[in-house]
């Protein structure tokens, strides 16, 4: 019969390594404390109160280096739904520091179970957060957390069209398109509601959601993916194309018709749309590129 002792010393070494390492990351410079955490999270068990503990503190550091680092290896040694992980980031999302917030929120996504209700109800709170990029990082992890098709949250998420942040308003015609079900009315009027914003990158973002929701065939989605060939922007206007291919039933003659003034447009990253486009519409084999990112400048 083997002896169980060399596991029992193993996991004393490890026990007293994972002692030093939290020992050591309280004291260390910010390089080193980011490998520190990386440490801890290889040798750690998930649970180890101990650990989520020394990794929590440290999502709070004035260092957005380590905080990032200190979120990501939270959800390493926990698992998902660990009530202790999430009391310990729930503690910080209400910090002075719009910062820590901010790590706070991309912490409850990642420790968060899909649909939970207190997290979801934690996230929300921030959309009124006075700091944009808080707003938006809520927006992003309602995105990830909420089932498809919740009602609540996409009534939530509709009430952030209107928010002063533009990064914030595009970041709510993602989070949208990506929880609503097929066709939902809710969430194409709101999407609608945001292809007349005063910035590009809103419109960009909306004519891509709406493509994502409506049911292929829908007249009052195409006539509105339509006027968006009109856009000032030359990306909106090309992924209106996009979009309507997405919407488009193969053979509409009055779409087809429509997209075909884009020949005369004057930006030949629109123009060189039409031919596969028509092509595809038109029943040949070959589908349009629909790489929305292709299209999209960088902010």
């Amino acid at each position: 019969m083997e002896s169980d002792a060399p596991a029992m010393v193993k996991e004393k070494e490890d026990l007293s390594n994972i002692t030093c390492l939290i020992s050591s990351l309280e004291l260390a410079s910010e390089p080193v404390k980011e490998e520190t955490l990386k440490e801890l999270a290889k040798v750690s068990s998930k649970g180890d109160h101990r650990v989520i503990d020394a990794i929590a503190r440290h999502m709070e550091h004035p260092d957005i280096s380590v905080r990032r680092v200190a979120v990501s290896t939270l959800s390493v040694v926990s698992e998902k739904g660990d009530r202790h992980a999430f009391a310990a980031v729930l503690a910080i999302l209400t910090h002075e520091d719009e910062r820590v917030r901010r790590t706070a929120v991309r912490g409850v996504a990642e420790l968060a179970v899909k649909g939970d209700q207190a997290s979801i109800t934690a996230v929300s709170s921030r959309l009124e957060d006075t700091d944009d990029d808080v707003r938006e990082a809520s927006l992003a992890a309602l995105s990830i957390i909420a089932e498809k098709g919740d009602r609540d949250v996409l009534a939530t998420l509709a009430r952030s069209v209107d928010d002063p942040s533009w990064s914030a308003r595009r970041e709510t015609m993602w989070a949208l398109s990506k929880v609503a079900d097929k066709g939902d009315q809710l969430v194409m009027d709101a999407v609608s509601s945001c292809l007349r914003d005063s910035d590009w990158r809103v419109r960009l973002a909306a004519v891509r959601g709406l493509a994502e929701v409506a049911f292929k065939g829908d007249k009052h989605v195409i006539a509105t993916a339509s006027s968006c060939l009109e856009d000032e922007d030359k990306d909106v206007r090309t992924a209106a194309v996009r979009a309507l291919g997405l919407v488009t039933v193969q053979g509409d003659q009055s779409v087809i018709a429509t997209v075909g003034g884009l020949i005369e447009d004057e930006a030949r990253e629109v123009r060189l749309q039409y031919g596969p486009w028509a092509s595809s519409h038109n029943g040949a084999t070959r589908r349009p590129s629909m790489s929305w990112a292709s299209a999209s400048r960088t902010p």
